[in-house]
């Protein structure tokens, strides 16, 4: 847009173009229109409603549709230039401030000022303060130019009375000035501007404050201030305001780490008054303070930005050595060798536990492995086909190999003693061991005695092979395997079977009887001969 350069001494009516917009002098002053139509291109001063949404410069872009009190929030916050998907707000330092006239009766004329509605002169001296936006309490801190004390006190505003300091008496000011230290809703956050400011009562309680560890009143008149952080130098600016007419503030000394101030009244003799003061330094304690405005939020301008420390964050042949904290919610760290995170308890130097960069790590606790109701709970370890996938063992420095169970990335397993597959008692389930075999034959489980040799083992068929005796409480046997019509849907068979105990004690009852028979035959047999050797001997 070119610069306007008016006509010197223009007369009445004479017209002046540029930037595709015609003005008009009018007597007093020139008068805008456009050759395209004023109210069809600009929004007027006043009275004019703007159709549409307003698209602020610096926010890459980005449109978003303002109300009226968020449009007066970014003119009186001072809205700046771009970066982080929004408006960025450069905060001017204080809550409010203001310069004005006060020798003008009634509502005193503001030279400049932020989030200031009004001042108005309520007697000799004495002024009301309105603010545009309120602040978030009724304590915030008051620092003026020139001899003064606050009251009444509220969010929406306060009274400010000014005394001459060479008679000593209340009177007008010009020009007044004054700056307001608070958190409300146009600061971003406390301390904006100043290094250290504060607000407090007369008995040296801290009513509101920033950058201000305590504040000690040491004897009648006398506090102590003690900053949170500390200056650079003891070189920095101190200004004072006290709360009560006729009262006025001395620096005793300051340092770097605070300073003590002394309150005298009208006589010169000391006297505790409840104060305001801000200190302003070149200190590193202020940040930046540089916000983007997100819908109708305010966040820090970096806000979603990745922080690197050294190079982790690159890419491609391979990471160099450093950390990176993505936006993303995820940590990249690398470096040659060694731990990449180790955990502490609080108060000791114990490690509970490392993460090293080789991928190895180490727990002094449990390891839990919680998931989703709807998903399984496992634990991949990955590895080349055969090697040992999973290795428990007594010894956590491994300098002992105390192995006691193994389970290989094959599929197989040792271990040194007994499986044991308990029943979960609270889950009602039952206590299994499952054996797959992908091919369909070969050994689903194997046992084989000190000297190697197989004492039984079980084939994924079902066929079984023992070098020893088999007791078993019973046995029974499907009579009609090979019937497809002996099997439920679920594969469970319901055809006919042969109970190998009852058949046995049927038999072994049988058995019995038929032993009593026999024996009862050869006892009627040898009746029998004896019946007939006495017979052939003339015995009847």
């Amino acid at each position: 847009m070119a610069d306007l350069n008016f006509p010197v001494n223009p007369v009445l009516n004479q017209t002046y173009v540029a930037n595709n917009v015609i003005y008009t002098w009018n007597g007093d002053y020139w008068e805008a229109n456009s050759q395209r139509g004023y109210d069809d291109t600009f929004v007027e001063v006043a009275g004019d409603t703007m159709t549409g949404q307003l698209t602020l410069p610096g926010g890459g872009g980005a449109t978003q549709a303002l109300q009226k009190q968020e449009i007066e929030t970014l003119v009186a916050a001072g809205g700046g230039g771009g970066g982080g998907g929004g408006t960025v707000v450069n905060y001017n330092g204080a809550s409010a401030w203001a310069s004005f006239n006060g020798t003008v009766p009634g509502v005193a004329p503001i030279s400049a000022s932020q989030n200031i509605a009004s001042i108005t002169r309520t007697g000799v001296g004495l002024y009301a303060v309105v603010f545009t936006i309120p602040l978030a309490s009724d304590n915030y801190a008051v620092v003026s130019n020139t001899y003064s004390y606050t009251g009444n006190q509220t969010a929406n505003g306060f009274s400010i009375q000014y005394i001459s300091p060479d008679s000593g008496a209340v009177a007008d000011v010009n020009p007044g000035a004054f700056a307001v230290h608070s958190e409300n809703a146009i600061a971003p956050q406390s301390g904006v501007g100043a290094d250290a400011w504060a607000n407090v009562a007369a008995d040296g309680t801290l009513e509101k404050s920033f950058n201000i560890t305590s504040v000690t009143k040491t004897s009648t008149g006398t506090y102590s201030l003690a900053f949170t952080s500390p200056m650079p130098t003891d070189k920095y600016s101190l200004v004072t305001s006290p709360t009560l007419a006729s009262r006025w503030v001395r620096t005793i000394s300051t340092s770097t780490t605070g300073a003590v101030l002394e309150i005298q009244d009208g006589s010169g003799a000391a006297a505790d008054t409840a104060f305001s003061f801000t200190v302003h330094s070149s200190s590193t304690v202020t940040p930046t303070y540089t916000w983007t405005r997100d819908g109708t939020t305010l966040k820090p301008a970096n806000d979603g930005d990745n922080v690197t420390v050294g190079s982790a964050g690159g890419s491609g042949s391979g990471r160099p050595a450093g950390v990176s904290i993505n936006s993303g919610n995820f940590i990249y760290a690398s470096r040659a060798n060694g731990p990449l995170w180790t955990g502490y308890i609080v108060g000791t130097n114990d490690e509970t536990s490392t993460i090293n960069a080789d991928g190895s790590a180490s727990f002094s606790g449990r390891v839990g492995i919680n998931t989703p109701s709807s998903s399984e709970a496992r634990l991949n370890v990955a590895g080349t086909v055969g090697g040992g996938g999973l290795t428990i063992g007594t010894d956590p420095t491994n300098l002992v190999d105390t192995t006691t169970a193994k389970i290989n990335n094959d599929g197989s397993a040792e271990f040194t003693n007994g499986v044991n597959a308990a029943r979960n008692t609270t889950g009602g389930g039952e206590g299994t061991v499952t054996a797959q075999q992908r091919s369909s034959s070969g050994y689903c489980f194997e046992a084989k005695n000190n000297a190697g040799a197989v004492t039984w083992n079980v084939k994924v068929d079902g066929s079984s092979t023992f070098a020893g005796n088999v007791t078993a409480s019973n046995v029974t046997f499907n009579l009609e395997p090979d019937n497809v019509a002996n099997f439920s849907a679920e594969g469970e068979y319901n055809g006919p079977t042969l109970d190998v105990k009852a058949l046995l004690l049927t038999l072994q009852t049988a058995a019995t009887r038929i032993a009593t028979l026999e024996a009862k035959v050869q006892t009627l047999e040898a009746d029998h001969a004896t019946a007939m050797n006495n017979m052939n001997n003339g015995g009847y």
